[in-house]
């Protein structure tokens, strides 16, 4: 297409910024939303999935038993029988910090004798220190450990002093020594985990006597039919990775219900993108008439129209990866909150920068306003010079559409009213009526 065709679109634009402007508002602020609820729901799952993997390490299965726990001589009895699956006892809970409000901390206690094949990844570095910090933890009532990325935020150091508050009660614990990830992704499992002794756990969520848990490590079927005749009644033998299916499942209509809205707020975007199209074509008219007389073909009109509408789209999709960006950090503490609120405890400290949700909002911002565009593109194709010249011919197509139309309305209406009212399990139905 000849750049005469696409000075005559600019100057166009140039004469009326603010329908040009009104466009790309719209598709800015729809994949904006997206890409912000995208980008919150994923950050969230990360955060869930990378803090039950520095929980769980490498345990293979858990032994629970009912909301309450378990008794601690549980795991004594199985010590004692001499199994060949490896066990390691937890008690687990959530402490909030009086000097940081809003703040939530996962303590973990463990026995630091029946750790090192569960998780390698709390260790704290070097022969010397680990032997001090293990002595510390067993001798020392109210020691802990954390990684340095969480001491500095709580501007602690080693041998410093802080309280926790869980149960309407105030802790004292003292930070015994750091923990050392060397992976980055185990340096963001530990940004809220609190780790001490068995004993000193108890004490702080007053479960004195009872685990949260048994940790197993298996490695065939033999061990795990072994363990199963020995746990007592009431207790269960249950996979590890499936509390993370569990929580996955619980918050997948929340997160649908989020993305749904997201993608209806897209297409009030992309709304008003065919309404500014439409308006434009309308506007001129008469101008596309007269190049149709000067030897400018269909294909040329069709294709002017939608490469505007694609540009709009291109550049209001940029526009809505930054801004979306910018909302995540926003979205992301509210969809927290929720998920704490009607779920589980869960702590998101940032957001995942995900190529795949960018490219999902360039793919629906460009995308959606090309296709918002196609028929006010084909209205423009279909101009001749003789009917641009009769303004009645628009009110009269436009008046002979009205019953069509109107019986259209009228019957989505219709089925949208029984869409709704149909009963069903999923969210489908409700969202399409």
């Amino acid at each position: 297409m000849s750049t005469t065709l696409w000075r005559c679109g600019l100057r166009h634009t140039l004469r009326h910024p603010w329908q040009f402007g009104l466009s790309l508002l719209g598709v800015a602020l729809g994949v904006a939303v997206v890409v912000a609820v995208d980008l919150s729901n994923e950050s969230a799952r990360r955060a869930f999935v990378l803090s039950a993997e520095a929980v769980a390490g490498k345990t293979t299965h858990r032994i629970v038993g009912k909301s309450t726990g378990l008794d601690e001589s549980i795991y004594v009895g199985l010590r004692l029988a001499d199994l060949s699956a490896r066990l390691a006892p937890v008690v687990a809970g959530y402490v909030a910090v009086p000097s940081q409000p809003g703040r939530t901390l996962q303590l973990l206690g463990l026995d630091p004798f029946a750790e090192a094949p569960f998780r390698p990844h709390l260790a704290v570095t070097g022969v010397r220190q680990r032997a001090d910090w293990v002595r510390a933890l067993l001798t020392e009532p109210g020691t802990v450990l954390m990684s340095r990325a969480l001491a500095g935020e709580l501007n602690l150091k080693p041998d410093d002093v802080f309280a926790v508050q869980t149960g309407g009660r105030r802790h004292e614990l003292r930070l015994a020594a750091l923990l050392e990830p060397t992976e980055r992704l185990q340096q963001r499992a530990l940004a809220d985990l609190v780790v001490a002794a068995l004993a000193t756990v108890q004490e702080v969520l007053g479960r004195v006597g009872r685990l949260s848990r048994i940790d197993v490590v298996v490695s065939d079927d033999d061990q795990l039919q072994q363990l199963r005749t020995l746990i007592p009644d009431g207790v269960s033998l249950v996979d590890a990775g499936g509390r993370s299916r569990s929580a996955a499942s619980i918050t997948d209509a929340f997160n649908l219900n989020l993305t749904m809205l997201s993608l209806l707020a897209l297409l009030v975007g992309l709304f008003l993108v065919y309404n500014t199209v439409t308006f434009s074509v309308i506007q001129r008219r008469t101008l596309l008439g007269t190049l149709r007389a000067l030897g400018v073909t269909r294909g040329q009109l069709f294709t002017l129209v939608v490469g505007e509408a694609a540009v709009v789209g291109f550049v209001g999709a940029l526009l809505g990866l930054v801004l979306g960006f910018l909302l995540a950090q926003v979205l992301v503490n509210l969809v927290a909150q929720t998920i704490n609120d009607l779920y589980f405890t869960l702590q998101v400290r940032n957001v995942s920068l995900l190529p795949a949700s960018l490219a999902k909002g360039m793919l629906l911002g460009v995308g959606g306003s090309f296709l918002s565009a196609m028929i006010p593109a084909a209205e423009a194709a279909r101009v001749t010079p003789r009917a641009a010249l009769i303004r009645s011919q628009v009110e009269a197509s436009v008046r002979g559409a009205l019953p069509a139309a109107a019986l259209t309305g009228l019957g989505l209406a219709v089925l949208g009213l029984i869409l709704i009212v149909v009963p069903g399990s999923g969210l489908g139905l409700g969202f399409a009526g």
